[in-house]
């Protein structure tokens, strides 16, 4: 009889083992709830790619990439609120998953995040660089979309360049942590009384007042908006120009990028994107990925001018 007992102790021991083990293991291969904190890439940081857990590949080896937009190119006021949005691409992945904090120059938590949508993502904590940081982060229902947005709250006052960094899972649904891809981006923001206005005219004229049609020769004016003095040489011509760029957004609201011929510290000549629409648009020049200037000019149909001799818009035409 005690050994019929034992028998069944034993074999209910056993049973118990089996069912709670199994759920367990369900549960942590079940369960891609969030990032850890600390694996965005940012300063101070690690990534999934390094940690241990997703190797397969190095970092950023794939042929996908993870996207930050929304920041706004004229930079940030004091307890401004925008919309932050992360993007992952790569061709058949089923599963994604992304992390997201914002920083100041010194490593620490620059603004707030929050969550808009709780169904695909969630808001978490940690401490890092000698601080704590936000993070927001994939839901387990987030995972199965590769587009995620929340909102940030700019400093109630400037504190400089914000960073935003992002580190993104590129998934094959295998159940474990085998095959998958990692990426990671930044993006900065600077505070708006940072962003130097630019004063934009006809290449040709140079006229103070007027407009200019799309694909047509412009010039910009300003200080800092380039490290060193370059023409363009190739063909097509570039929209990077020694890590310039000069972003056009028309009065639809798409933007894009100009191509250029020329850029220095003072002066940029750029080349009015084709299919810009007719009416006032906005220039936002970037230094490194920063905005660096920013200026209006008016985009019209038709915009004749006579490029002068002396390069000046003055004296002698050369063209017309």
């Amino acid at each position: 009889m005690k050994i019929k007992l034992l028998k069944l102790s034993l074999l209910g021991l056993f049973t118990l083992t089996m069912i709670f083990g199994g759920l367990s293991r369900q549960r942590v291969l079940a369960d891609p709830d969030g990032a850890p904190t600390g694996r965005s890439g940012a300063p101070g940081e690690t990534t999934c790619a390094a940690s241990g857990c997703h190797t397969s590949f190095a970092l950023n080896s794939g042929t996908g990439k993870v996207a930050i937009s929304g920041l706004l190119a004229n930079g940030y006021s004091p307890g401004q609120v925008i919309a932050v949005t992360v993007t992952m691409t790569q061709a058949n992945i089923v599963r994604w998953g992304f992390e997201l904090t914002a920083l100041d120059d010194q490593g620490r938590a620059a603004g707030t995040l929050a969550v808009t949508d709780s169904v695909r993502t969630r808001l978490r904590t940690g401490n890092f660089g000698g601080g704590q940081r936000q993070y927001l982060t994939h839901t387990q229902t987030g995972n199965t979309v590769s587009t995620w947005t929340m909102r940030w709250t700019a400093p109630a006052q400037s504190v400089g360049k914000v960073t935003f960094y992002a580190a993104g899972n590129a998934a094959n649904n295998n159940g474990g942590d085998t095959g998958d891809y990692i990426y990671t981006t930044s993006e900065a923001l600077l505070p708006m009384s940072s962003v130097a206005a630019v004063a934009a005219v006809s290449a040709a004229s140079y006229a103070p007042t007027g407009g200019v049609p799309a694909q047509s020769i412009a010039a910009l004016f300003g200080g800092g908006m380039a490290s060193s003095t370059l023409a363009a040489s190739t063909l097509p011509l570039p929209t990077d120009l020694g890590g310039v760029k000069v972003r056009v957004k028309d009065a639809l609201g798409t933007e894009r990028d100009a191509p250029l011929f020329f850029v220095a510290a003072a002066q940029i000549n750029f080349l009015v994107p084709d299919a810009t629409s007719n009416g006032a648009a906005t220039l936002t020049v970037l230094r490194d990925g920063n905005p660096v200037g920013q200026g209006n000019i008016t985009v019209e149909a038709v915009a004749p001018g006579l490029f002068a001799a002396n390069a000046n818009g003055q004296g002698v035409a050369a063209v017309f």
